[in-house]
């Protein structure tokens, strides 16, 4: 029998939410030799031509460093006793 997934509660994000559905849609990470790396600049300027977006001001730095926060935080978690990496 298979367990339903859960959700898990992510807080609100009410400042520029709209980067972390873009991170979402574009990737959030690429993989590396050791496994997940952030992704690079390259990585996410075609995938905003791709999908015909215009960057304002630095949004594709947010996304880069936010990409390179998630590979971080998805090589340092071990499973579901990992602590969310937000504070609410």
């Amino acid at each position: 029998m298979e367990r339903a997934k859960e959700e898990p509660d992510f807080p609100e994000l009410p400042f520029r939410a709209y980067l972390a559905e873009w991170l979402m849609d574009v990737g959030p990470v690429m993989q590396g030799g050791m496994g997940p790396v952030a992704l690079s600049h390259l990585e996410i300027q075609a995938w905003a031509a791709n999908v015909g977006l215009m960057f304002d001001g630095n949004e594709a730095e947010w996304l880069q460093k936010m990409s390179g926060v998630y590979a971080s935080e998805l090589s340092e978690s071990n499973g579901k006793n990992t602590p969310q990496p937000f504070r609410e």
